[in-house]
Order: C-alpha cells, then structure tokens, then sequence
C-alpha cells in the first residue's frame, strides 16, 4: 500500500464512524421519561426516571417466573432473571423512546415512554 492507499481508507474508516455516531446522537430517538414495566400485557408499575435521585429496584416475581428491575437517572435494566436464555440482561440497560427489554418466557416488557422518537422519519 501506498501513502494514498493509507490515506484513502483512513479517511473512509472516519467518515463511516462519524456516521454511525451522527446517526446515534440524531436519528434514533431521543430520551424517554417513564418506565413502565409491564407483565403478561398487564402494567405493573410506571416510574418517571428522570426526576430520579437513587435508583430504585422493582422485583416482578410471578407465576411465569423472577425478574429484577434497575432503575435510575440514566434508564432501565434487568439485573436479574430465571429464565434459561436471559436475552433481557445482555441487551444492558435502556434510555430512548420507544427502547423495550422483553423477556418473553417471563411475559415481562419493560418500556420507556415519552420523549419523541424520530424512528418512523428514519424508516421512510
């Protein structure tokens, strides 16, 4: 490779990371703020994290099984969980509009709402 060769794909390595950071910042949403948690389609709680000082740990154990709920300033996530795949704890933790974790043998949604999302805008 020559310099040109090394400047050329340096440049379009930057470019492709400026836009996936661009289009994370501006295009997917911005920031909820409440959680609801719902469980067999049924709302369980609802809890406005941004006015949040403490986090604050919601524990849904139910006849479809054990989940625990982290809450704090920043979003959501699932820190613990009985079911065999626990899909809900490596997705980490959610904060933008419309963002969900699904737990579906435990039949737990946890939801974050308001805030406006700009994902049907990105879609068409």
């Amino acid at each position: 490779m020559n310099k040109w060769d090394k400047l050329l794909t340096g440049t379009i390595i930057f470019v492709s990371l400026a836009a996936m950071v661009i289009l994370e910042v501006f295009a997917f949403g911005s920031t909820g703020d409440t959680v609801e948690i719902y469980v067999d389609g049924a709302l369980q709680a609802s809890y406005n994290f941004r006015a949040l000082r403490e986090p604050i740990t919601h524990v849904c154990d139910t006849e479809y099984g054990y989940n625990k709920i982290v809450i704090d300033s920043h979003g959501a996530y699932v820190a613990e969980s009985d079911c065999a795949d626990k899909t809900e704890i490596r997705q980490g933790q959610i904060s933008k509009a419309n963002a969900s974790l699904i737990c579906l043998p435990n039949r737990l949604v946890v939801q974050i709402t308001g805030g406006k999302s700009d994902a049907d805008i990105v879609a068409y």
